[in-house]
């Protein structure tokens, strides 16, 4: 402020700048949560309809292959969480935290119990794949972790 005050500005207008810049700096960061959280929600139900879009490709494709495109898919997701996260400058590591945690863990959970469901059809269809659930799910938490984890170690 001093080089505001060097300037010529009068004390009366530096202190009406620096109301100015606070409440955009509230109303910006207030904003950015707002978009944390919109995009967070939607990447959970985007994580819940992918599950729920699966269990067809489970059932008819090898374990391989779902496991590969489960990889895919977790890396897409990824890159559009840490797009989203780090374009963000006012979130705390709370809001970082929180998304690592349970965005991975509810992943875990509804691509588990899809592949725990195309398993419990294996018995009245007989051309369903058996899989084991839990391969996938956690290739998709490693693929949706990477860029993240990748983008953090590069600019720390």
């Amino acid at each position: 402020m001093k080089r505001l005050h060097d300037k010529g500005w009068t004390q009366k207008e530096i202190d009406h700048t620096e109301k100015i810049i606070s409440k955009y700096k509230k109303k910006h960061r207030s904003q950015e949560i707002t978009w944390f959280w919109l995009t967070f929600f939607i990447l959970a139900v985007f994580i819940l309809l992918i599950s729920v879009f699966f269990l067809p490709v489970m059932l008819i494709t090898p374990p391989l292959l779902v496991s590969i495109v489960m990889l895919f898919v977790g890396l897409v997701f990824g890159f559009v969480f840490e797009h989203v996260v780090f374009g963000m400058q006012h979130l705390s590591r709370r809001h970082h935290a929180i998304a690592l945690i349970v965005l991975p863990l509810l992943a875990v959970v509804k691509l588990s119990l899809v592949g725990v469901l195309s398993n419990w059809l294996r018995q009245f269809l007989p051309f369903v794949q058996p899989q084991n659930a839990l391969i996938p799910a956690m290739l998709f938490v490693v693929g949706f972790l990477l860029p993240y984890m990748v983008r953090y170690w590069f600019e720390n």
